[in-house]
C-alpha cells in the first residue's frame, strides 16, 4: 500500500477498518527525506516489497511510483490498484502548486466544512484522520513532494501488468485526462468510478474494500 503525499499510510484507517483480517497487508511510507524524481523513490522502496508476488494499492501520489515500480519489478507485482491517482501531472494547475501556502492547511485555517466538500464529497469524512496525517510531515517535504508533481512528464514505456483504476468523479485535484491516461499506459486495466471527492478511500472504504477482494479473487485465479 502506497500512501498519498502525506507519505504516513494513517489515512488507509478507514479501509484497513473494512479489509478481511485474513488479508496480509503492508503499507509502505515514503521516505522522510527529499527525493528528485518518483524514480528516485521508488528505487529507495522497492527493497521494501514483498519477495512474493503481490499487489500494489496506489493513493494519489504514489500513483507514478506504482508505475516505476512496475517498470523496476515486474516479475514480483501482479496487479496494480490506482486510487484517484495519477501517472503524469494531476492537472494543468500543477505547475504553481509549488508555490501554494501550506500553513492554512496544517493549522486548521481552513473550515472543516470546506475540506469536506472539497476533498472527500460526502457527509462525515475523517477530517481529524487528514488533520493527523498531515501534522506528521514538516512543510519541507511537503514542498518538495510538490515540487515534484510540478515537473512530472507523461512516460512513454506501456506496461502489461493488469491493473484496476478508481476514478471520483468529483475530484478537484485531478483531471479526468490524468485519469484516462492510466488506462493508455496500462493496456490491461478496467476503471470503477466513485460519486466522491478525491479522497476516495476514505469516502467511500466499503465500496473499495469489495473492489480489492475482487481484485484479490481475480489475481489467485488468473
Amino acid at each position: 500500500m502506497l500512501p498519498g503525499m502525506d507519505g504516513t499510510g494513517l489515512m488507509f484507517k478507514p479501509l484497513l477498518e473494512k479489509l478481511p483480517k485474513n488479508i496480509n497487508h503492508k503499507i509502505i511510507p515514503i521516505p522522510k527525506t527529499c527525493f528528485s524524481s518518483h524514480r528516485e523513490l521508488a528505487e529507495k522502496i522497492v527493497g521494501s516489497l514483498p519477495e512474493c508476488p503481490c499487489i500494489l494499492l496506489a493513493e494519489s501520489f504514489s500513483g507514478r511510483t506504482a508505475y516505476e515500480l512496475c517498470l523496476l519489478v515486474p516479475e514480483r507485482i501482479v496487479h496494480t490498484v490506482f486510487a484517484a491517482s495519477f501517472i503524469a501531472k494531476p492537472s494543468k494547475l500543477t505547475s504553481i502548486s509549488r508555490y501554494l501556502p501550506l500553513t492554512p492547511f496544517k493549522n486548521g485555517l481552513i473550515p472543516d466544512w470546506f475540506l469536506s466538500r472539497f476533498l472527500f464529497g460526502v457527509e462525515e469524512p475523517p477530517i481529524k484522520l487528514l488533520h493527523e496525517s498531515l501534522s506528521q510531515v514538516n512543510n519541507r517535504l511537503l514542498r518538495n513532494r510538490l515540487e515534484i508533481l510540478a515537473k512530472m512528464d507523461e512516460p512513454e514505456e506501456r506496461i502489461d501488468i493488469p491493473c484496476t483504476i478508481i476514478n471520483a468523479t468529483k475530484d478537484n485535484l485531478v483531471s479526468r485526462n490524468a485519469y484516462h491516461l492510466i488506462s493508455r499506459i496500462f493496456e490491461n486495466s478496467n476503471t470503477h468510478e466513485l460519486v466522491t471527492g478525491h479522497f476516495v478511500i476514505q469516502a467511500a472504504p466499503k465500496t473499495v474494500e469489495k473492489i480489492l477482494i475482487n481484485v484479490i479473487k481475480e489475481s489467485m485465479t488468473a
